[in-house]
């Protein structure tokens, strides 16, 4: 569930847990126009209003950073850090399907599993030295 704030057709202000899923609308039958649930309340929003809403989630999912991955990891050692990685490389199918194949939240990760193969790679060279 995530927390947003939305107007709908009419220009009233909704706020609350929504699903992330949308229906098809039951009023004016505008192609425009879809059905969404918050806080389990039916609310018909316009695509581009919702679009909005999904452009700032993916835009705050991607503020993940390699700096931000490094102060973590940086917590651990070497062997610790290989054996995280090669517990989310073994895991990845079931990650994705566990992140519903949100598109926003699987873009997320797919940079997250990126850096920390970057990191991976980055640590097998030094221990090769």
């Amino acid at each position: 569930m995530k927390n947003i704030t939305i107007k709908n057709w009419k220009g009233e202000e909704f706020t609350g847990e929504w699903n992330s899923k949308t229906y098809s609308p039951k009023i004016n039958n505008d192609e425009n126009l879809v059905r969404i649930y918050i806080n389990n309340e039916q609310i018909h929003v316009y695509k581009d209003e919702l679009a909005k809403i999904s452009e700032d989630a993916e835009k705050t999912m991607l503020n993940i950073d390699i700096e931000q991955i490094n102060r973590i990891l940086s917590k651990y050692d070497a062997e610790e850090i290989l054996k995280i990685t090669n517990v989310v490389f073994a895991n990845q199918g079931k990650i994705r399907e566990a992140l519903n194949n949100s598109t926003e939240a699987v873009v997320a990760y797919s940079k997250v599993y990126d850096n920390l193969e970057t990191i991976k790679n980055n640590l097998k060279r030094k221990s090769l030295r």
